[in-house]
């Protein structure tokens, strides 16, 4: 991520003229204002001016921010450093040199021992791995809650038509679950526009596809997905509806096993984590950030904004702001607190008071300032030079104000617990010709390390999605992403062999759980077709589905009463005759001779 971010905020600096009881006033009023709402001094007689405008910054877009806009809440920008209410005092920022900065001395420092922890013996095959975050309680959980749906459904609707697939529906297991998950990472690698075309029976077919699933059975499994009970979660409308609650078990269970298996790097990062694409945010209410290492893209936390409609997620971030919850939490979550780590953060989220309560909780903060902030100094809220650089320190706070090129009409700002004042020598190349300039050490710093989120987003292979799919799936299936990358990155780790390559460890998975799954299903059609033939019971037995494609004319309804011939893939266990599960009632045979 380049420093060269040009972000045109607007200041606020009160008139030389103006009297103490008018700046009281004035500063009520620029408190009262909402969300979208900021002061910016006017270029003509220096007057003041309200202007409505939204914050950007480098992750999230315009439409993002205003997204998560509630009420009278306000989320310019994550933290408002207006409503301070840290206990240090308000930062004196003196301007400071290399020669005349004395760099803070720090009574803690990182002690971790980056990498895996907890993992399988090195040279285990890729399944173990995937099995460290797709654990027996996923599972367990995903059959038990897709299960409940499918019955609360059937339930609701009692009066589907004859020809309705959901009749067709039985209990998924727990291995059919796990045969789903594998389908969806196969869809991830091989791409096709819709779910149709991967059952496609033309010269370009995939016959893998229905060797694990019909079509039909499928769709139902993906329909009737759950993680909660629906009959628990409050309705829109309520006071404690929570847009997250759809998937907060899964959310939940990620990033408990996130921080068990891998101790992170110093560096650490928090960005937007982006639904089901790497491309852009999909236009829905969900907003969801993420904490990565900044080293590896390892994922270890996921955060979902519940919205402000409970008092106390109201209350909390009235008082410090969404960004500086969004912080705290994703560090709590994983106990990442009181050990050393290196927070690199955006502008929407740095603030000086979090940067005081980080340090107080033995944690570093390196991140891009607004110039709006509260206790920027005024020197670095107006324009300077090109290649000019300006140093301000405040105990362990230091704050840098560099304006890289002509095109950036203010400077960045950058503020950091860990930093020294030191300037260096960058060089690149452009147009052919060999470029240098200085930089400083806080901004190379920054770049180093802020953008591991969307790293880590590029380097995920998101499984199946489609456009009328729900959006809380679309997390569903990103979390299972991010799971399955932590676990190719443990592998890797913890492999001292040649390695797989990301796709060969997914594809190492899929086969495995393929032959798991194909054992199962051949095994019950065996077992099926053995108590068919012993047992002699008066009428008809029971169906069993046909190899491949093939099909047989129902001897039921087909022709019935003039009508035409309908084929089906289900046979009669005893005849051996075309049958439909819904024709199985009207249906009387003789069993064969065997």
């Amino acid at each position: 991520m380049c420093c060269s971010f040009h972000f045109s905020l607007p200041t606020f600096v009160l008139s030389s003229a103006a009297e103490e009881e008018e700046e009281n006033d004035l500063a009520a009023f620029i408190s009262s204002l909402s969300d979208e709402d900021c002061v910016e001094e006017s270029d003509e007689d220096g007057e003041m001016s309200v202007h409505r405008v939204r914050w950007t910054d480098t992750h999230m877009s315009n439409s993002d921010i205003s997204d998560i806009q509630d009420s009278d809440i306000s989320f310019s920008g994550g933290d408002d450093d207006d409503t301070y209410h840290s206990d240090d005092a308000a930062p004196d920022f003196t301007e400071l040199t290399s020669e005349q900065d004395v760099p803070v001395t720090h009574i803690f420092n990182y002690m971790e021992i980056p990498g895996p922890k907890h993992v399988p013996p090195p040279g285990s095959e890729p399944i173990l791995y995937f099995y460290l975050f797709f654990n027996e309680s996923l599972w367990n959980m995903l059959v038990q809650e897709t299960n409940r749906y499918a019955d609360q459904f059937l339930a609701a609707h009692q009066y589907l038509s004859q020809g309705s697939r959901i009749r067709q529906w039985h209990e998924v297991t727990v291995t059919e679950m796990k045969a789903f998950v594998a389908v969806l990472l196969e869809m991830g690698i091989t791409r096709r526009p819709s779910i149709m075309s991967y059952w496609t029976t033309n010269s370009r077919c995939i016959p893998w596809f229905g060797k694990m699933f019909s079509r039909n059975r499928f769709q139902l499994i993906l329909k009737f997905l759950n993680v909660t009970n629906n009959s628990d979660l409050f309705p829109p409308s309520h006071k404690n509806y929570n847009p997250c609650a759809k998937f907060q078990p899964l959310v939940d269970h990620a990033n408990k096993l996130f921080h068990q298996y891998y101790t992170p790097h110093e560096h650490l990062s928090i960005g937007a984590a982006f639904v089901g694409t790497n491309t852009q945010h999909h236009k829905c209410r969900i907003k969801m950030w993420m904490l990565c290492d900044s080293v590896v893209p390892y994922c270890l936390a996921f955060y979902c904004y519940p919205g402000t409609k409970t008092r106390e997620v109201k209350e909390n971030i009235q008082k410090h702001g969404l960004g500086y919850v969004v912080v705290n939490d994703l560090l709590n979550v994983g106990g990442y607190l009181m050990k050393g780590f290196h927070v690199v953060l955006d502008s929407f989220f740095t603030s000086f008071q979090l940067a005081h309560y980080l340090y107080k909780k033995c944690t570093f903060l390196t991140g891009s300032l607004k110039r709006n902030r509260r206790h920027v100094p005024q020197e670095l809220r107006e324009n300077f030079d090109v290649g000019h650089i300006k140093y301000y320190r405040s105990k362990e706070i230091l704050l840098a104000g560099y304006r890289e090129k002509e095109s950036q009409r203010y400077p960045m700002l950058f503020l950091s617990t860990n930093s020294v004042i030191e300037n260096i020598k960058v060089t690149w190349t452009k147009n052919g010709q060999e470029r240098v300039t200085m930089r400083p050490h806080i901004v190379q710093q920054y770049n180093n390390y802020v953008d591991s989120t969307v790293k880590s987003d590029m380097a995920v292979t998101y499984l199946y999605e489609k456009r009328a799919m729900k959006h809380w799936k679309k997390v569903v299936f990103g979390i299972f992403s991010h799971m399955v990358m932590n676990a190719y990155i443990i592998y890797k780790e913890n492999t001292p062999r040649k390695k797989m390559t990301q796709q060969q460890f997914i594809s190492s998975i899929i086969e495995a759980i393929e032959n798991e799954w194909m054992l199962e299903r051949n095994w019950n059609e065996l077992a099926t077709s053995v108590q068919a033939y012993t047992s002699l019971p008066a009428e008809g037995f029971g169906i069993r589905r046909l190899a491949g494609r093939k099909e047989r004319v129902c001897v039921v309804c087909s022709r019935k009463n003039g009508g035409p011939v309908h084929r089906s893939r289900t046979i009669c266990i005893r005849c051996e005759k075309g049958l439909h599960g819904l024709c199985m009632s009207q249906h009387k045979c003789r069993m064969m001779s065997v």
